[in-house]
């Protein structure tokens, strides 16, 4: 798996506009859990959706990294920081501002 530095939603666009990937971006409002936003946002029936986490590297706090993932992936910070290179115990949720 590639790491890519996405910095922005159109850095985004143009990524997934570049795998050939159909996919639809949904602007809504900004919600704290998977579960709330399948409360709020309505999308089409057959629609795959996906959860950002964004995560700090509490050892090296310049790192910071947005893991995109199915909406009903358990996050394994073990698997994560073996491909980010780093200590799982320096993983962390990255405050909200």
């Amino acid at each position: 798996m590639d790491s890519h530095q996405l910095k922005n939603k159109e850095d985004v666009i143009e990524f997934l506009q570049g795998t050939g990937m159909e996919f639809e971006v949904v602007d809504h409002e900004a919600v704290p859990t998977v579960a709330t936003m399948l409360e709020k946002v309505k999308f089409a029936q057959e629609t795959l959706l996906a959860k950002n986490l964004f995560i700090k590297d509490k050892k090296n706090k310049d790192l910071f990294y947005l893991v995109v993932a199915k909406h009903d992936t358990n996050a394994d910070f073990k698997l994560l920081a073996k491909h980010l290179k780093t200590s799982a115990s320096n993983l962390r949720g990255g405050e909200e501002d």
